[in-house]
């Protein structure tokens, strides 16, 4: 068999795609994504648009929340309140949108989204390690 065939010997109508690097195929993604951002030819709707905001606004004040700690519990209950009911209507505005992928794509999806939580525990869990390390004098005298 030949390069321009596929594995059924038939002559191939695509273009041969190269494999890429881990890294180099992530940059890509990014870039690719950025560049959706900016195309004026996606329409967004007008929920995604609200709940981006939104979400914005809610790390803007959970922010200052953080680097003004002498905020009242209740406005900092009540940043944490806002962002979660955030991310929950930015994620669940937007879930359903994997229904109308292909099996596979939306299998990938599906795994990127469990990387992402994973990757989040991870993050968590090691702040939260190194400030009990911190507490118990660890790593400061």
């Amino acid at each position: 068999m030949d390069d321009k065939s596929n594995h059924c010997g038939e002559a191939s109508t695509q273009p041969q795609i190269q494999r890429r690097s881990f890294w180099q195929g992530s940059l890509d993604a990014i870039r690719y994504i950025g560049e959706l951002h900016n195309d004026r030819g996606v329409k967004l709707r007008k929920i995604d648009k609200l709940t981006t905001g939104l979400l914005g606004l809610a790390v803007l004040v959970g922010s200052l929340c953080i680097f003004y700690p002498h905020f009242g519990a209740a406005i900092v209950f009540s940043s944490d309140l806002l962002g979660a009911a955030a991310l929950s209507l930015y994620l669940s505005s937007r879930l359903g949108a994997i229904t109308y992928l292909p099996p596979r794509q939306a299998f990938l999806i599906g795994e990127l989204l469990f990387g992402m939580f994973v990757t989040g525990v991870f993050i968590t869990l090691n702040i939260l390690g190194i400030l009990l390390m911190i507490r118990n004098s660890v790593i400061l005298p």
